[in-house]
């Protein structure tokens, strides 16, 4: 389970309540196959973009949610990007579409 947290000092505050979703990464160690293999496999089923976001009508289902996250560089400018979390609900599906076209064993 990921909690976002937003930091008091931040010019722009950025609030995101992420309940029971995982990341990517995390939802391909879990399945056992590595996150480059999982965002290639969902990106050739459209369920990603090139860009990682997913499509808008798995976000309306409820299958992922994005975040944006701040980080500093070593020179301490500050860089938005986004995350893209997977649900319960589809960290399910994603398992049984991996099996069925045998990625997973």
């Amino acid at each position: 389970m990921a909690e976002v947290k937003p930091k008091r000092n931040s010019m722009m505050l950025f609030v995101a309540e992420v309940v029971n979703c995982q990341t990517v990464q995390e939802v391909s160690k879990e399945l056992g196959i590595g996150s480059g293999r999982l965002f290639k496999f969902l990106k050739g089923r459209a369920i990603l973009m090139d860009d990682t976001l997913p499509y808008q009508t798995y976000i309306d289902s409820g299958y992922f949610r994005g975040i944006m996250k701040k980080y500093r560089d070593k020179r301490g400018e500050a860089y938005m990007y986004h995350q893209t979390l997977v649900t319960g609900k589809r960290a399910v599906f994603i398992q049984k579409r991996l099996a069925k076209a045998e990625f997973l064993a």
